[in-house]
């Protein structure tokens, strides 16, 4: 083989190296976040069963209720602390794989039926 043809292929193995490399991730590259609406009032949270994929997830949570409400994910650092009536706020967590109880721990509110379920799937 003469050493041009030689830097050729040289040439055309690295352009097939890099393009593989750049498929795989795209493929692989992150996903958008999975946007949830909430819905808070006396004493409901709606929907009351959600499922995701794991990863970034962001709750958009409306209280279309009377009273202030709250947002927790139990076993979840982030928490939404007050939603006032009519108003909406927003919580942007990452979640692993499992089942989560959706709560509102405003006193009273969870006996009340302020409780979901929370599926995130692999």
């Amino acid at each position: 083989m003469t050493a041009g043809k030689s830097k050729s292929l040289h040439l055309i193995q690295w352009i097939m190296l890099l393009s593989i490399t750049t498929l795989m991730m795209v493929a692989c590259g992150s996903q958008e976040p999975a946007e949830i609406s909430i819905t808070l009032s006396e004493f409901s949270i709606e929907p009351n069963e959600v499922t995701v994929p794991a990863g970034e997830v962001n709750f958009t949570v409306q209280n279309i209720g009377a009273l202030e409400h709250n947002f927790e994910i139990e076993g979840v650092q982030e928490k939404i602390d007050f939603v006032l009536p009519t108003e909406t706020e927003t919580l942007e967590t990452t979640l692993s794989a499992g089942s989560y109880v959706l709560v509102c721990t405003v006193e009273g509110h969870r006996e009340a039926g302020m409780v979901g379920t929370l599926i995130v799937e692999e």
